[in-house]
């Protein structure tokens, strides 16, 4: 990567990428200031999209408006800050237990089968999202159930099917280009 002029790049895709570990996202953090797409899906040694410390946890992507790290078998924490982000997909990630994320513009959430979610970080995330509308959360069975999680404004949303979720990705590709 070092070879490329990576700092231009504003789209990244590396879709079943075996290399892709945590320092690859801490990379593009550091070095992409103008990324504005990043998936790194179906990466199988992605433990994490966080910070490289505890005094610093948080990872920084400025212009990120789109990120997707669906089917990271490894992948336990998401701690970010992206002031762009409209949607976050992580989606199928069975050791998925932390995801925080500072937004003002974050849209659309989709942590669907994720077997550790829980309602305490459904919660946390709420507080740190305050335009957030949409969560897809479909088979997470440490969710509490649909009946009571329409007693929370922020969760009083509608959770829609694929063709949905299509849409409003396709909505937030129309955004970024």
């Amino acid at each position: 990567l070092q070879k490329f002029q990576i700092q231009n790049l504003t789209h990244v895709n590396l879709t079943g990428c075996s290399g892709v570990t945590s320092q690859v996202a801490i990379y593009f953090s550091e070095k992409c200031d103008g990324l504005i797409s990043l998936d790194l899906s179906r990466s199988p040694n992605l433990t994490y999209v966080a910070g490289r410390t505890l005094i610093f946890p948080t990872l920084p992507f400025p212009n990120l408006k789109k990120l997707v790290v669906n089917q990271c078998s490894q992948l336990s924490q998401i701690n970010i800050k992206a002031d762009q982000l409209l949607l976050l997909e992580a989606q199928d990630n069975p050791n998925l237990s932390i995801l925080k994320v500072q937004s003002e513009t974050l849209k659309t959430v989709n942590i669907s089968k994720n077997s550790k979610m829980t309602d305490q970080v459904l919660d946390e995330l709420g507080e740190t999202t305050p335009s957030l509308t949409t969560i897809f959360c479909k088979e997470c069975p440490q969710l509490a159930d649909k009946k009571r999680r329409q007693q929370f404004p922020l969760f009083s949303q509608t959770l829609v099917n694929k063709e949905n979720l299509e849409k409003i990705e396709q909505a937030c590709e129309r955004k970024l280009t």
